[in-house]
């Protein structure tokens, strides 16, 4: 669980479209949130670089 909410962090900070959050986002924090789930901090790290081709 805490790789999945690190990856949903990336999503809501991260997302191109900013201005366009999906309500699913936002259900999914309140649920990680409310349930106490840690954050992985290595996986949202790495979620931030960049892909190598």
């Amino acid at each position: 669980m805490p790789f999945l909410f690190a990856g949903k962090m990336h999503a809501l900070l991260f997302r191109k479209w900013k201005n366009n959050v999906k309500g699913c986002d936002w259900y999914d924090l309140e649920w990680y949130i409310k349930n106490k789930t840690p954050l992985h901090p290595g996986h949202f790290r790495n979620a931030q670089k960049p892909a190598v081709t």
